[in-house]
């Protein structure tokens, strides 16, 4: 049968029609596709014309490059600030939905294993989010008319923001194993995506302050922070470490939240319900 069928990753293409046939889904797109039509109208009226005019003897010429990169760097920041902000929401409902329907503890007296309900939940999460990066290409392929961003910087932009994206939906799903209701989840996991954002990048900022480590130099202390690597990129061009860390992170967060399904899977009176229906199984086929 072939790999791509529903029968293969049930919990996956089912997480997948639910949320193709919610209307916050439709939702989302048109908002994020409208934030990056402003970005372009804002960036547009801010550049100006004069000041990229370029003198070659007799004859002037407006740089039009330089309004490419500009609109880059405004929807390459644009684009990590929107995902940021609903990446952890898109994931924070995958568990602890489940857990107010009531349907969990019958997920997990199906045969499937742990990580097939995780893997099929946080992918059906991740689909949804790389769907909305897709939704805003055809209005990043602007900046190409105009020029000046390499493809380098497109390549690295979007890893950027892959990553950023995956780490905070890891963090959101973390939140929706951890609580029973989605509105707590949800509540937990702008909590914890706050305190990432803010504190690594203020021990950073008082480290530099006391002389102990420069900006430069210690970013890796809050490369958990994307505008603190996006800030990096743009001084440097190299960020490839910062995001093999992003997806190191969030990998780790994905195994601890595959330790929470297992722990509740195994350690509560659940088990023993577990244990007598694959008695049954046996007797049955006997």
């Amino acid at each position: 049968m072939a790999w791509y069928l529903p029968v293969r990753l049930p919990i996956f293409w089912d997480e997948m029609r639910r949320r193709a046939r919610n209307g916050r889904a439709q939702a989302v797109l048109f908002g994020y596709a409208a934030v990056l039509m402003a970005i372009l109208l804002i960036a547009s009226l801010m550049f100006d014309a004069h000041t990229a005019t370029v003198t070659q003897g007799q004859q002037s010429y407006v740089d039009w490059s330089r309004l490419g990169h500009l609109l880059w760097q405004c929807f390459l920041l644009g684009q990590l600030i929107v995902m940021v902000l609903i990446s952890p929401a898109v994931t924070a409902g995958a568990v602890s939905a489940e857990r107010e329907r009531g349907t969990l503890e019958l997920l997990l007296l199906t045969p499937m294993g742990a990580w097939s309900l995780v893997s099929g939940k946080f992918l059906g999460a991740l689909g949804q989010l790389l769907l909305v990066l897709l939704c805003g290409a055809p209005v990043v392929a602007i900046t190409f008319i105009y020029g000046g961003v390499t493809p380098q910087e497109l390549l690295l932009g979007y890893l950027l923001l892959g990553a950023a994206s995956f780490f905070y939906a890891t963090v959101g799903f973390v939140a929706s194993c951890l609580c029973a209701r989605t509105t707590p989840a949800i509540a937990w996991a702008y909590g914890l995506t706050l305190g990432v954002l803010t504190l690594p990048a203020l021990a950073l900022v008082l480290l530099s302050l006391s002389d102990l480590v420069t900006i430069g130099d210690g970013a890796w202390f809050a490369i958990a922070n994307p505008f603190i690597v996006y800030a990096l990129m743009e001084r440097t061009g190299d960020i490839g470490m910062a995001i093999v860390a992003l997806v190191g992170e969030g990998t780790a967060l994905l195994v601890l939240a595959l330790l929470l399904i297992r722990r509740r899977q195994y350690h509560l009176p659940l088990f023993h319900r577990r244990l007598s229906m694959e008695v049954a199984r046996k007797r049955s086929r006997v």
